[in-house]
């Protein structure tokens, strides 16, 4: 009596958190593109000068206080606090970067900061997908993996191996084809995430930040067509439409004139922000990637 009265609550814990953390991602998208709109629309006046360039001032620099500091720690913190809680330390990682890299970050990499957690996490999301299929064809398999969530360390094993196995799979062409296009778009969202990261994270349109966030928005385009075509799932068709618009202007905003780019600047991390959230307000246990 006293297990069952421990799992139900903890099931009930875990509940009344995905739905803090689901309400909370909503007003995390709500809040920034407002912030962010308001900034675009008075950037369009003349001048930055008088009344009107001091309100675009304040909210240009409001509007991205509050998608580098504010949305990742309520956005991905909290997954990363749950992940925590569940002994999974890769998605603990994952979940952990932006809040931790995107105040050294300028404005116009934001979704490089998003790009580099999205592409593991696709990876790991994949990987997590093979894991619970065989849980759930296989009960010595599935003991297996209950058994490893007691450590750290053998929850990282698993998902460790797991990962090995679909990446070799996926360049022996034996994964169908969503599940390729999504490995293959994370390994170019990664590759153009990290230079610009580690040479360029100020840099809007230089030769290193067009070509690297070029790589990395194609990347993310390719995940994001994927899920906007997902059949049955308006969920990840949401998460799909909303990344895929910023996608574009997040390309279209290093080949821009300064003015026109700080626009595109903006409406890019409204919809990042806004597609992130909704993915992170999906219950982790289901996984957020293509099966």
């Amino acid at each position: 009596m006293k297990l069952h009265s421990a799992e139900n609550n903890e099931a009930s814990s875990n509940d009344f958190a995905q739905k803090i953390n689901s309400l909370s991602n909503r007003y995390v998208s709500k809040i920034n593109g407002i912030l962010h709109t308001i900034a675009s629309l008075t950037s369009l006046g003349h001048g930055s000068s008088g009344a009107f360039g001091k309100v675009n001032k304040f909210f240009d620099k409001l509007a991205f206080v509050f998608t580098k500091f504010v949305a990742p720690i309520l956005s991905y913190g909290t997954r990363a606090v749950s992940a925590f809680k569940q002994k999974n330390i890769f998605e603990t990682v994952i979940k952990a970067i932006p809040p931790i890299l995107m105040p050294f970050i300028g404005d116009a990499n934001v979704d490089v900061v998003y790009g580099l957690s999205t592409g593991f996490n696709c990876i790991h999301d994949l990987a997590q997908d093979n894991l619970n299929t065989k849980s759930a064809a296989n009960s010595d398999y599935a003991a297996k993996a209950a058994k490893s969530k007691e450590s750290f360390s053998g929850h990282a094993k698993l998902l460790l191996e797991e990962t090995k196995e679909m990446i070799v799979k996926c360049f022996k062409g034996e994964l169908d084809a969503k599940q390729t296009l999504v490995t293959l778009g994370s390994f170019l969202i990664l590759g153009g995430a990290a230079p610009i990261i580690l040479f360029a994270r100020k840099a809007r349109d230089t030769v290193l930040a067009r070509a690297c966030g070029l790589a990395r928005s194609i990347g993310g385009g390719i995940g994001d067509v994927v899920f906007a075509l997902y059949k049955n799932d308006p969920h990840r068709n949401k998460v799909g439409i909303l990344c895929g618009i910023a996608s574009v202007c997040d390309i279209a905003k290093r080949w821009v004139g300064e003015k026109w780019g700080q626009i595109l600047i903006h409406a890019a991390a409204a919809f990042n922000v806004s597609g992130y959230a909704a993915w992170n307000s999906r219950d982790g246990n289901k996984g957020a990637v293509v099966s």
